[in-house]
């Protein structure tokens, strides 16, 4: 239901899902150790993300991970290391971090719950939930085009939707219906898109998300010294919202771009491919695109609502 920021794919919670459900798939029933658990989600994460969105919240979780990698059980104090080593992660992830985005609401909520002298992990949760609806609400503030569009960030508010499930899980929630996760999209799932939204007199004005997960090989590159910022580099000169990061062996590369042919050839140089994704970000655009109206609404900090008795 998060399928409301104003870009061109605009498939925020499509993509955040299924990272996070890659995740999910990954878990081992038989894992008890804390450290293994959270390492096994991460790199489920990082196999199935998807989008910027989904980028950021795998090396979100993947820097928790790395904050747990000595640890069976945590108490709130190692919980609040651990998400910084997230937040670090997540900012590193992403070529020009933008404040106003989901970087800001983990930066946020997680510094909040780390000087809160929480006493134990639900205190964490309770105070990162609490700070990072505060700093949802004020993001507006800090990225003009949520203002003119009436919306928060949606990304940010999918990682509040994520520590909350957390959150319920760990207090014991009694109401939730666990029974929801059958029906759930597994990581391999897409979005069904309206092919006809990009007909034959349709002009490619946003170009192309293009996703891919490189092995690196040792016959074409030195793996341990290698420097993303050779990709980056290059990625900078065909296209923009750009994350990449190295997880040992594997390159993951989220780029919006009119020739992806161009970044595939590039990247073949250093290794070859695990996974590809390439979608017309024009055609995600006109399937989701809001009325005209609901673009033109601007986020006010008061407004009005008029009851009167009556029929009608």
């Amino acid at each position: 239901d998060l399928n409301v920021f104003p870009i061109p794919d605009g498939d925020t919670g499509d993509n955040m899902l299924l990272t996070l459900m890659g995740g999910v798939d990954a878990l081992k029933e038989e894992s008890t150790s804390l450290a293994e658990v959270s390492r096994n989600v991460a790199n489920g994460m990082l196999f199935s993300a998807r989008g910027n969105s989904g980028a950021i919240l795998s090396q979100f979780f993947d820097g928790i991970a790395a904050g747990l990698s000595e640890s069976d059980v945590a108490d709130s104090h190692q919980l609040g290391k651990a998400f910084r080593v997230g937040v670090k992660h997540a900012y590193n992830a992403v070529m020009k971090p933008t404040e106003g985005t989901i970087l800001t609401v983990a930066h946020d909520a997680t510094e909040f719950a780390c000087t809160n002298k929480n006493k134990d992990a639900e205190g964490f949760f309770g105070s990162f939930i609490e700070e990072g609806k505060r700093s949802l609400d004020r993001t507006p503030d800090l990225l003009p085009m949520l203002k003119k569009a009436g919306v928060v960030d949606s990304g940010a508010a999918g990682l509040i939707c994520i520590v909350e499930g957390m959150f319920s899980a760990l207090d014991g929630d009694k109401n939730y219906d666990y029974t929801q996760l059958d029906s759930m999209p597994s990581s391999n799932g897409a979005a069904e898109i309206d092919l006809d939204a990009f007909n034959e007199d349709s002009v490619l004005e946003f170009g192309y998300c293009t996703e891919l997960l490189v092995r690196l090989q040792k016959a074409k590159t030195d793996i341990e010294n290698f420097d993303i910022s050779l990709i980056t580099d290059f990625l900078q000169t065909v296209g923009d919202s750009i994350a990449a990061f190295k997880t040992g062996s594997i390159v993951k590369i989220h780029v919006h771009t009119k020739t992806p042919d161009k970044v595939l050839a590039f990247c073949q140089q250093f290794g070859e491919f695990l996974k590809l994704k390439i979608e017309n970000m024009t055609l995600q655009h006109n399937s989701t695109m809001q009325d005209e109206e609901t673009e033109k609404m601007e986020r006010k900090a008061y407004g009005v609502v008029a009851v009167a008795c009556g029929e009608g």
